[in-house]
């Protein structure tokens, strides 16, 4: 046989995509076109990868200590770490290890006993938690009712922002961690709003515009690596401010672009109408009576970056019970918890 280039397959000897010769054939078409040195840029494919390439792959992993560099085929999958809550679980599938996530809202919607029934579903699985209670509202009997077992739980206190956040990247980074909770961000005090840089206490009056929002865009920045490998599922708790820029009043999450940017999930919780919110209904005597033994939560999934989640501006409703939390109280319960008021109704 005449030695000379490699017989073109023809289209109708072919289906489906193109095969290993098509491309071949594409590429030696660009090499036969007038397209000047460009053209030996054409990447030809190949069954086995290239040496040099692996060789280099293989080198930045000794010099940087771990992989930097893999097959996308090889990437794992998230792992979730499931909420306890069915209805948020329906929305979000359970919060991603590895990512940030954020759940915000106003004043009395259930962020921090979300997060703490996260916990405990993460402490059946065998994870190891940490809740960062810069608020110093962690209370010990509601903990129990959330179901978490404090002898496992690592709870963190701060002097000021850093000690917090420095803290977080080394654990993270020592992969000793499983699950950090940060409640809440608004709560972060950076050392220079409390100090100036020779040790004076500073005044509340002394401007510190944004310090907090450059401190968090850092701290995103030296721990995003550190979390990806130690695999920790990291929920940031926070506030919500209203924004007054325009003629409408909006409610917007707090802390800066770079909490927003960084998150994998943000979620909004706030509170439904009085109208929603779960009764108790009694009878005195041919009355019908009734009062009100919780409020309905609403979450909100305002953005998303992972598969497996409802698709963004989903709303999911449940109740929320005085007291109880989200497992709904049995008749006697409440007849327990309300005693007074239900005898006080009964008087009258």
């Amino acid at each position: 046989m005449p030695r000379g280039r490699p017989k073109k397959i023809k289209p109708e000897e072919t289906s489906g995509d193109l095969t290993l010769q098509n491309e071949i054939n594409q590429a030696e078409s660009k090499l036969s076109s007038p397209e000047s040195e460009q053209s030996k840029e054409v990447n030809i494919p190949m069954a086995q990868p290239d040496p040099k390439l692996k060789k280099i792959v293989n080198d930045l992993t000794k010099q940087f200590g771990h992989s930097v560099i893999h097959m996308a085929s090889d990437e794992p999958e998230r792992a979730r770490i499931p909420t306890g809550i069915p209805e948020l679980g329906k929305l979000i599938t359970g919060f991603p290890s590895g990512a940030f996530s954020v759940i915000w809202g106003t004043k009395g919607c259930t962020k921090s006993t979300t997060v703490l029934n996260v916990i405990a579903q993460a402490q059946k699985m065998g994870k190891t938690c940490l809740y960062l209670d810069l608020e110093t509202s962690f209370d010990n009997s509601w903990a129990d009712k959330c179901g978490i077992d404090r002898s496992k739980l690592l709870i963190g206190h701060f002097d000021n922002a850093e000690e917090a956040l420095d803290s977080a990247i080394k654990l993270s980074k020592e992969k000793l961690v499983n699950v950090i909770i940060l409640d809440s961000v608004q709560s972060l005090s950076p050392e220079g709003e409390q100090q100036d840089k020779k040790g004076i206490e500073k005044s509340t009056k002394d401007d510190t515009m944004a310090l907090l929002a450059r401190r968090l865009s850092q701290f995103f920045r030296m721990d995003a690596a550190g979390n990806y490998r130690g695999n920790v599922t990291f929920i940031l708790i926070g506030q919500s401010r209203m924004d007054l820029g325009g003629y409408i009043k909006l409610e917007k999450l707090s802390g800066g672009k770079a909490l927003a940017h960084w998150a994998t999930l943000i979620i909004k919780a706030f509170r439904s109408g009085k109208a929603e919110a779960p009764q108790y209904k009694f009878k005195v005597g041919d009355k019908n009576k009734s009062f009100p033994i919780g409020f309905e939560v609403c979450y909100c999934l305002e953005k998303k970056k992972i598969s497996k989640t409802a698709p963004e501006g989903t709303i999911v409703k449940t109740n929320f019970y005085n007291e109880f939390g989200f497992k709904k109280p049995t008749d006697e319960e409440i007849k327990n918890l309300y005693k007074d008021w239900i005898e006080f109704e009964e008087g009258e």
